[in-house]
């Protein structure tokens, strides 16, 4: 995932495009701050918050994971 965002933001600026980058699916507060350093600017979250038992703790982590 993290290898074929880099990818298009690569392609994105070779081509002096402005991207918005989602990536749905995977994304987890484990890996959230990966995918965003590799150029994604949206997240699509589905078993890491709808799964979690604590969806405001999971909400939490998903935030912390991004520095925010």
């Amino acid at each position: 995932c993290v290898l074929k965002v880099r990818d298009v933001r690569r392609l994105a600026a070779e081509a002096d495009v402005k991207a918005v980058i989602e990536v749905d699916g995977g994304v987890k507060a484990d890996n959230i701050a990966s995918i965003a350093d590799a150029g994604a600017t949206v997240f699509v979250v589905g078993s890491a918050f709808f799964g979690a038992e604590d969806k405001a703790k999971a909400l939490y982590d998903l935030h912390l994971g991004l520095g925010e």
